[in-house]
C-alpha cells in the first residue's frame, strides 16, 4: 500500500512539537519584547476568525487539534487550537489566505501516531487526487464560518514505514492489536518490601485487592530475592499486602509474616490501608511496603515482637448487636456480616450470617469494631461480579471507609449497615445507589437541570442526593446526559442537597481529575449555606442546573475549586460570549471572549486545569454590531413548549448570591455585581442598604456611592429595610430575650420602638408611601410558650396604630405591600414543610381575604413595581407569578435563570 499524496511526507511529529513548543514564532520573536508583549501584539493584529468543525462519524473527537498554515506546503505552522468541544472550533487570525489541518488522537498519547485520524480543508477523499487542499481567504474583522474538515486519513505502519493511508485502506495491524491488548496491563505498581532483621525474601509475595474485605484478589507477584517487586494490573484502585508465605500456600495463613501498606504499626487499632490507585499506561513506583505483624497458630494478627492475646469468653459479658443490611431490589441470600477490631480488616475476628431479608444477630465481646457486609449474590462462594460490599458508617465504601461501633455488654442500639458497591466484570468496586433515601418509592416527582463545565466535553456523570449538607449519606445516581448536558431523573418528595460528579474517564466512579459541582453555588469549598431542592409529588423540580468548578484531588476524596478567571461571573454579567476564538503562542492557549454588540472583550490563558484573566479590553461597539442587535432583539424567541412562557421582567432588580449583591435590568439585558454581602433594600431614589459579610449594616447613596456604616454587627440588626423615600431604615434588633423591631432616621440617628407586647418581632417591610409597616410577630411576654407560629400586623408611623392583618394558628412571615393597590399584601406562609405564597385583600370592614399563589414552595415575595405581579426565590431562583396565580414562571436574563436570594425591585429608570 502506497501512500497517494507525496506533498504530505513530512513528519508529523515535527507538527506536535511545533504546536505546543511554538518554536517556529519563537524564531521570529523580536528580542526586546516579552512573550506577553507578542501576544497582545497578535491580539492587536489578529481580529479576523475561522468557524468551523471536525467530522469523523462514530469516533471520540475530545483529542482533536486543528492547526492553521499559511503555507501550501503545511511545513510552516502559523497558530492552532487544542482539545475542542465536539469537534468545533473557533480560531483568531490576522487577514490573509490559510490552509486549515486537522488530527484527531484517538489513543490520547498526545502525538500523532499509528490510528490516529487526519483531515484537511477541502479533501473530502483521501483516495481522489483530483481533490486538493482548499485555502481559506479571510479579511480584516471578518468571520468566516461553516469550515467542516472531514477526517479522511489515518495513520498506519506500512512495510515499518509511518504512511498516511484513507479510511478505506486502512487495517488493524496484528501485531498492533497484539500491542494494544499489551498496553491494557502496561500498568501497576513497582515498590520494595523491607523486612527488620530479615535479608532473604525467599517465598515473599505481593498480593492487590480491589476491597477492603481482602476477598477480592485482582493479582499477585513473587518478590525479588533483594525485596523489589513489579505488578502488573489493569487501572483501577488497589489495596497491597505483602505476606513471607511460610508454607507455600499463596495464602495468608498461620505462621505467615505480614505487612500492609499504609500501616506501620499493627497496634494502631485505627490504622487503615491506604489504597494505591493505578492510571493507564502507567506504574506507580517507589512504594514501601514494611512487614510488620504475623499471624498465629490460633488465627490472630499480632506485631512482630507481640504474643498471643488470652482471652476468656466464658468469664466476659457478651454484647448482642442486631441490625440489617439494605440494598435495593436485592436477595441478600449467602449475606455474611464480618466484624473487626482493625480499621484494616485483615483479620475477620467475628461473622455471622444475614437473614434473606437482611437482618442479622452478632454475639461479640465488647469493644470497639468495624463491620463490613460481604453480599455473594450469585451464591458461588467466591466474589464475582454484580456481588455486594458495605460497611457501618460509610455510604460509599469505595472512597470512605467503616466506622468504628463501640458495643456495650446486653443488648445495642439496632444499626443499618448499606451496600453502596457491587464488583464488575474486572473485580473493581463500583458505587451504586444506596442510602437513607429510598429511590424504591413509587413517585412522579423528580428534577431536572443542566450540568455544565467550561470548555469540557462529557457524557456521563454521577448524581449525589443527600438529605445533609455534608453529603454524609449520599444516593449516587448515574448520569448517561445529553449532549448539552441536561439530565432528568425521579426521586421521592422531600428536601435534598445536589451534588454532581462528572466522570472524565468513564470508570462510572469518582476519581482524581473528576469534576464536582454542587446546586446553589460556584464554590463549593468555600461556600458555607448550601442549597436546598424541594421535591414534590407530581411535579418535576425544573433549573437544577449545577456548573462544575471543583476537582477532586486527591484518592481520599478532597476536592479544591477550579480557577477560572472569573469566567462564570463575566457569564453572568454579560451572557454567552458572541464570538470564542482560540490560538496558541509559545505553548500558552489563549481563549478571547467578544461581545461585539456590548463594546467589551476577554482574553484568558490556560493555567492547568483553569484560565487566569489576561486582559480586558472596551471599545465602541460598531454600526454593523448594533444594527445586528437591533435585528436580534425584532426576531420572536424560540421557546421550548414544556418551559413556563417568560417575558422580560420590567423593574431594577437587586438580589444576592454566593455572598455578591446583584443589579439586574432584565429588558435592556445589563446586570452588574454592586458589592459582598446580602439582603439589599433600595429606596425609588437609588439608596441601597445591605448587610456585609460581617453583619454590618451598610447604605450607599450619592455623599458615599462606595458604601458607609449605618450600624455595626455589634447593634445585632437583622431584616433591615430602607423607606421608599430614603430617610429611614426599619429593622429587628436582639435584645436579651426578646427580638424587636425599631425605625431609624438615618441623618438624625434617632430611633423609635414599634409598640408590642411580642416576644419576637421579623421581617418589616414599608408601604409604597412610607406611612405604614407591615410585620410578623411570634409568642409575647404574657405567654412565651403561645406557638412558635407567626401573626402578621401593620404599624401606623403617623397614627402610632397596630392593626392586625393575618392572625391565626398558621405561621405567616415576610410581608409585602402591593404597590398599585393599598388592600393587597403578599407573605408567604408553611405549608407542611415548605413555604408557600398567599395573597391577603383587606375588605372594607377590615376582615382579610387570603388565597394561596404557590404549589411548589417559594419564601421572600417582593411585588413588581407596577403590581402586576409576585416575585419570589424558591429552591434558590427567583420566580414570578400574577395576582390570580394563573402565571408562573422564572426570572430570566441573557436566556438564563437567574439564580439568587432576597430580591428587591424598584422601578425601572428605563420604560
Amino acid at each position: 500500500m502506497q501512500p497517494r499524496r507525496g506533498w504530505l511526507i513530512f513528519s508529523i511529529a515535527v507538527i506536535f512539537i511545533a504546536l505546543s513548543n511554538n518554536q517556529i514564532w519563537a524564531q521570529q520573536s523580536t528580542p526586546v519584547e516579552t512573550a506577553e508583549e507578542m501576544i497582545e501584539d497578535f491580539a492587536e493584529r489578529a481580529t479576523s476568525g475561522l468557524k468551523g468543525r471536525v467530522i469523523w462519524d462514530g469516533q471520540d473527537l475530545s483529542q482533536t487539534t486543528v492547526q492553521v498554515y499559511k503555507d501550501e506546503g503545511l511545513k510552516h505552522l502559523y497558530t492552532g487550537v487544542t482539545q475542542l468541544n465536539s469537534g468545533e472550533f473557533e480560531v483568531r487570525v490576522e487577514a490573509g489566505s490559510y490552509y486549515l489541518v486537522a488530527f484527531v488522537d484517538l489513543n490520547r498519547s498526545g502525538k500523532f501516531d499509528i490510528g490516529d485520524g487526519m483531515g484537511i480543508f477541502g479533501i473530502t477523499n483521501w483516495n481522489d487526487s483530483n481533490q486538493q487542499k482548499q485555502v481559506v481567504k479571510v479579511a480584516d474583522r471578518q468571520v468566516i464560518r461553516g469550515l467542516d474538515i472531514i477526517i479522511t486519513a489515518r495513520m498506519q505502519k506500512v512495510d515499518g514505514q509511518d504512511q498516511i493511508v484513507s479510511l478505506s485502506d486502512y487495517q488493524e495491524d496484528p501485531f498492533d492489536q497484539f500491542k494494544s491488548a499489551l498496553e491494557l496491563i502496561s500498568s501497576g505498581i513497582k515498590g520494595q518490601v523491607t523486612y527488620e532483621g530479615q535479608e532473604s525474601f525467599a517465598n515473599a509475595l505481593v498480593f492487590a485487592y480491589t476491597d477492603l474485605s481482602w476477598k477480592y484478589r485482582a493479582g499477585e507477584t513473587q518478590v525479588a530475592a533483594d525485596g523489589s517487586f513489579t505488578l502488573s494490573l489493569p487501572p483501577g484502585k488497589y489495596y497491597l499486602m505483602a505476606i513471607i508465605d511460610s508454607d507455600n500456600t499463596h495464602l495468608f495463613d498461620a505462621g505467615d509474616a505480614l505487612g500492609i501498606y499504609g500501616v506501620t504499626d499493627l497496634r494502631e487499632s485505627q490504622a487503615f490501608p491506604q489504597p494505591v490507585l493505578v492510571r493507564p499506561n502507567q506504574f506507580v513506583s517507589d512504594l514501601q511496603i514494611a512487614i510488620t505483624g504475623k499471624q498465629t497458630m490460633s488465627g490472630q494478627v499480632v506485631p512482630m515482637d507481640g504474643s498471643e492475646m488470652q482471652v476468656d469468653l466464658a468469664g466476659m459479658a457478651t454484647a448482642q448487636l442486631t441490625g440489617k443490611v439494605r440494598w435495593t431490589r436485592q436477595s441478600f441470600k449467602g449475606g455474611v456480616i464480618q466484624a473487626s477490631q482493625e480499621a484494616a480488616l485483615f483479620k475477620e475476628g467475628y461473622q455471622t450470617r444475614v437473614s434473606e431479608d437482611g437482618k442479622f444477630n452478632l454475639q461479640l465481646p465488647p469493644g470497639d469494631y468495624y463491620l463490613i457486609a460481604n453480599v455473594d449474590v450469585d451464591g458461588d462462594g467466591g466474589y464475582s461480579l454484580g456481588d455486594g460490599l458495605g460497611g457501618y458508617g460509610t455510604a460509599d465504601i469505595t472512597t470512605a471507609p467503616p466506622s468504628a461501633l463501640t458495643v456495650a455488654a446486653g443488648p445495642n442500639p439496632e444499626i443499618t449497615i448499606f451496600v453502596s458497591a457491587r464488583y464488575n466484570a474486572d473485580g473493581q468496586l463500583e458505587a451504586v445507589a444506596e442510602g437513607a433515601i429510598d429511590l424504591s418509592q413509587d413517585s412522579s416527582g423528580g428534577i431536572s437541570g443542566q450540568i455544565r463545565w467550561d470548555g469540557k466535553v462529557f457524557k456521563e456523570g454521577i448524581l449525589s442526593i443527600s438529605e445533609t449538607p455534608d453529603f454524609r449519606s449520599p444516593v449516587a445516581i448515574s448520569l448517561n446526559l445529553e449532549d448539552d448536558g441536561h439530565y432528568e431523573v425521579s426521586i421521592p418528595p422531600g428536601d435534598y442537597y445536589v451534588m454532581a460528579v462528572i466522570d472524565l474517564d468513564g470508570d462510572r466512579k469518582s476519581g482524581l481529575q473528576d469534576g464536582v459541582g454542587i446546586y446553589g453555588t460556584r464554590h463549593p469549598v468555600r461556600s458555607k449555606d448550601l442549597q436546598q431542592v424541594s421535591v414534590f409529588s407530581d411535579h418535576i423540580t425544573p433549573h437544577i442546573d449545577i456548573e462544575i468548578s471543583a476537582m477532586y484531588i486527591d484518592v481520599e476524596g478532597n476536592i479544591a475549586e477550579i480557577e477560572d478567571g472569573g469566567r462564570s461571573e463575566i457569564k453572568l454579567q454579560y451572557g454567552v460570549p458572541e464570538d470564542v476564538f482560540q490560538f496558541t503562542r509559545f505553548g500558552r492557549q489563549i481563549e478571547e471572549w467578544c461581545y461585539w454588540t456590548q463594546g467589551v472583550r476577554f482574553r484568558f490563558e490556560a493555567v492547568g486545569t483553569g484560565w487566569k484573566l489576561q486582559t480586558r479590553k472596551d471599545f465602541e461597539p460598531t454600526p454593523e454590531a448594533l444594527e445586528q442587535l437591533k435585528r436580534l432583539e425584532q426576531q420572536p424567541q424560540q421557546r421550548n413548549p414544556d418551559e413556563p412562557e417568560t417575558s422580560p421582567l420590567n423593574a431594577l432588580l437587586y438580589y444576592s448570591f454566593d455572598d455578591i449583591i446583584w443589579e439586574c435590568m432584565p429588558t435592556i439585558g445589563i446586570q452588574q455585581p454592586l458589592a459582598a454581602g446580602r439582603r439589599p433594600t433600595v429606596s425609588l431614589d437609588g439608596r441601597l442598604t445591605r448587610l456585609d459579610l460581617e453583619g454590618n449594616v451598610i447604605l450607599h447613596d450619592s455623599d458615599a456611592p462606595q458604601g458607609r456604616l449605618l450600624l455595626t454587627n455589634r447593634e445585632l440588626a437583622t431584616d433591615v429595610t430602607i423607606s421608599p423615600d430614603g430617610a429611614y431604615i426599619a429593622f429587628a434588633r436582639q435584645e436579651m430575650e426578646r427580638q424587636h423591631i425599631y425605625i431609624r432616621h438615618i441623618a438624625s440617628q434617632e430611633e423609635i420602638p414599634i409598640p408590642s407586647t411580642a416576644q419576637e418581632m421579623f421581617t418589616p417591610a414599608w408601604n409604597p408611601t412610607g406611612e405604614l409597616l407591615a410585620y410578623s410577630t411570634k409568642g409575647s411576654i404574657e405567654n412565651p410558650e403561645a406557638g412558635t407560629d407567626r401573626n402578621i400586623y401593620s404599624y401606623s408611623y403617623i397614627s402610632g396604630r397596630v392593626e392586625p392583618i393575618s392572625i391565626g394558628p398558621e405561621d405567616d412571615a415576610e410581608p409585602a405591600w402591593s404597590p398599585s393597590d393599598p388592600n393587597l399584601l403578599v407573605f408567604s406562609r408553611a405549608e407542611g414543610q415548605h413555604r408557600q405564597i398567599w395573597l391577603v385583600e383587606l375588605g372594607p370592614e377590615g376582615k382579610p381575604n387570603a388565597q394561596q399563589l404557590t404549589r411548589y414552595g417559594g419564601e421572600k415575595p417582593v411585588w413588581l413595581p407596577d403590581g402586576s405581579a409576585i416575585l419570589y426565590e424558591t429552591n434558590g431562583q427567583l420566580w414570578q407569578i400574577s395576582k390570580d396565580a394563573s402565571k408562573n414562571r422564572p426570572v430570566m436574563f441573557n436566556g438564563q435563570i437567574v439564580f439568587g436570594h432576597e430580591p428587591y425591585t424598584i422601578p425601572s429608570p428605563i420604560q
